[in-house]
């Protein structure tokens, strides 16, 4: 059965009438941890640099990438968002740990996921596809979850007690596509409530992350 496509109406309301913003705010405070909000809670909140709604190098692979999304009911904004900041659009990507292609997949997570080629667009989006809408199920529709297990691992994020892991790398990676989703997304639309999402680090003091 397919999933309902991640809107961006989910993600970070804008425009909401009890006073949030239309930009992303956030900040880093003294202990590391990465807030994200769409409304000015906290004086240290600051304006993130708005972002273009695609790059120039997604034209070529823009209607594979739109066509793949929609195949497995995946919002385009949100997979062009990943791709982008993965690989930059480029197919023949490979990271210093093994990561290949536009999605940026290891070699497990590419047969695990039903990839032939990992280095041919198609195979790769596919399985990168496929990999994004099952972490999406698996972690009940929370994309920042999702996101962060796209990074570090379902695992990782499990053995956090679900929660985003408190690494650097994987605060940046989710705070980057959900800035870039927003940008790239033509679905953005008003809320009723505010939405925030906060990663945590260590004992910082909770705040709500279901949003």
């Amino acid at each position: 059965m397919r999933m309902p496509p991640l809107l961006a109406a989910a993600l970070i309301a804008i425009a909401a009438p009890n006073g949030s913003c239309d930009a992303l705010l956030g900040f880093t405070d003294a202990r590391g941890v990465l807030h994200l909000s769409n409304l000015a809670q906290d004086p240290l909140d600051q304006p993130l640099a708005p972002l273009a709604r695609f790059s120039p190098a997604a034209k070529p692979l823009q209607e594979l990438i739109d066509q793949t999304a929609a195949r497995f009911g995946i919002d385009p904004g949100l997979l062009h968002a990943l791709i982008q900041v993965e690989s930059g659009y480029d197919a023949e990507a490979r990271s210093a740990k093994g990561a290949i292609g536009l999605m940026q997949l290891m070699p497990q997570t590419g047969r695990r996921f039903g990839a032939g080629r990992l280095e041919d667009p198609v195979d790769n989006l596919n399985a990168g596809t496929r990999y994004l809408a099952w972490l999406y199920r698996r972690f009940g529709g929370d994309l920042p979850l999702t996101l962060a297990a796209y990074n570090a691992g379902e695992g990782a994020v499990a053995r956090f007690g679900n929660r985003i892991p408190p690494y650097p790398e994987t605060a940046g990676y989710v705070a980057n596509v959900l800035r870039r989703y927003r940008a790239a997304s033509s679905n953005a639309a008003a809320s009723d409530s505010a939405r925030h999402v906060v990663i945590f680090s260590g004992d910082a003091p909770a705040r709500a992350e279901r949003w």
